[in-house]
C-alpha cells in the first residue's frame, strides 16, 4: 500500500492540518494517477489518502473488486479492533475508459457497492487536459494526449505538477460542467467525462479548515 464549498477559488488554509479522513484510492495506473495525488498531497501537507495501484491496462472491474476487498477487510479489522479510528471514510475507484469491455460493469458495481469513482473517459490525461482548456470534444487518448503535450512539452506519464497546481480548481469546474452536461443527456460517464475532480475536491475539502473559506 502506498503513503498515504464548493467556492470557486476556497481561500488557502493557514496553517494546513491533517484531518482525521482518511480516504483509500484504488488506481488501475501506476504513474499519472499517484504522481498527481502525491503531489496534490505534498501541496496541502497532508497523508491522508492511501493509494493502492493494480496495474496499467488492469481491467476496471479487477480495480472495482480490489477496492471493494479492502474496503471489507479494513472494516473488519476495525471491529476486531474495536477502533473506528482506523476506517476508511471514502474508498475511491480510479480507472480509464480505454476499449474495456467491462467498463460499464465495473461503474455498476462500484455504485453498487457504494464504492466512489474517480472514472476518466477516454483516460486520465483529459482531466490534465482541464487545467489548461476547456471541454474537447469527443476525442480517442492518444488525441487527448497530443493535444495535453501542447500544454506540457514534456509530458511522457510524469507530470509537471508545478504547471498544474495553480489551474486545479478551474479544471474541476470544467470537468463538473462536462459531467452535469452528460448526466442532463442521461448519458453519464460519456466521452469526454472524467469524476477525477470529485476525489481532488474531497481530498481538498478535507485538508482545508472550511472555517476560513
Amino acid at each position: 500500500m502506498g503513503r498515504r464549498n464548493r467556492n470557486r477559488k476556497p481561500a488557502r488554509p493557514s496553517p494546513f492540518r491533517d484531518a482525521k479522513k482518511r480516504i483509500l484510492l484504488v488506481c488501475e495506473g501506476v504513474v499519472t494517477e499517484v504522481e498527481y495525488i502525491d503531489f496534490f498531497l505534498k501541496r496541502l501537507r497532508s497523508r491522508l489518502v492511501f493509494i493502492e495501484t493494480v496495474g496499467l491496462g488492469a481491467d476496471p472491474k479487477t480495480v472495482v473488486a480490489k477496492a471493494k476487498r479492502m474496503r471489507d477487510e479494513n472494516r473488519d479489522d476495525a471491529k476486531k479492533a474495536d477502533d473506528k479510528n482506523v476506517l476508511f471514510d471514502e474508498v475511491w475507484c480510479a480507472f480509464d475508459r480505454d476499449d474495456h469491455p467491462t467498463w460499464d460493469a465495473a461503474v455498476q458495481m462500484a455504485k453498487a457497492n457504494t464504492l466512489e469513482l474517480a472514472a476518466s473517459n477516454p483516460s486520465v490525461e483529459l482531466w490534465l487536459l482541464l487545467h489548461f482548456r476547456q471541454n474537447p470534444g469527443m476525442r480517442d487518448r492518444k488525441a487527448i494526449a497530443k493535444m495535453l503535450s501542447d500544454h506540457l512539452s514534456n509530458y511522457n506519464k510524469h507530470l509537471e505538477f508545478d504547471a498544474l497546481w495553480p489551474m486545479w480548481q478551474d479544471a474541476a469546474d470544467r470537468a463538473e460542467r462536462m459531467d452535469d452536461d452528460a448526466i442532463q443527456a442521461e448519458e453519464a460517464h460519456r466521452n469526454p467525462t472524467t469524476g477525477f475532480y470529485r476525489l481532488v475536491r474531497s481530498i481538498y475539502n478535507s485538508c482545508t479548515d472550511q472555517s476560513t473559506g
